[in-house]
């Protein structure tokens, strides 16, 4: 210390020390902060997802029936209606997500079959089949669009995905 009064470079050093002092704290507040971004996107991640899986349950439940009635390749839903294995549709029931939430939800059966899209409120479905085996075997899958609980600045989705076998 005397040499460094002797020198003339106890301000300096003082200056110095207190300018390390306030560059660590506000280091170690901004980790702090980062640390809570990142408990509260990972809270709400688990959120979405717990949402979406609700939904893809949901969508498993409430199947439908193709109705014969229809032109070839047109679909009508039938809430509560059984579900033929050749003509197996999962519907995502009105009011089913909070307001200000989207949803896109698609179904593919692996067997040849028809491409149909339901204009929904506040979101768009889709139904689709894939041209591969012709089997009962179904996939169904929720995404969930969290910008709503991130007040509209994110586009970041949940998406989850089931596969079974269709009730006959």
């Amino acid at each position: 210390m005397r040499s460094l009064r002797q020198a003339g470079l106890v301000l300096p050093a003082t200056l110095l020390l207190l300018l390390l002092t306030s560059l660590v704290t506000v280091t170690l507040l901004r980790v702090a902060q980062a640390e809570q971004r990142l408990a509260g996107n990972l809270q709400q991640y688990q959120q979405t997802r717990l949402l979406a899986e609700a939904l893809l349950a949901q969508l498993v439940r409430e199947t439908a029936a193709f109705d014969p009635s229809l032109p070839p390749g047109a679909l009508r839903c039938r809430p509560g209606a059984g579900c033929e294995r050749d003509d197996l549709v999962l519907v995502l029931p009105e009011g089913a997500l909070p307001v200000g939430m989207q949803a896109s939800w698609s179904v593919r059966r692996l067997q040849p079959a028809w491409l149909e899209h339901w204009p929904f409120r506040q979101r768009e479905s889709s139904v689709s089949t894939a041209l591969s085996s012709p089997t009962a075997v179904f996939e169904a899958s929720v995404t969930v669009d969290a910008r709503a609980l991130q007040g509209g600045r994110s586009r970041r989705a949940v998406g989850v995905a089931l596969r079974g076998e269709p009730r006959t």
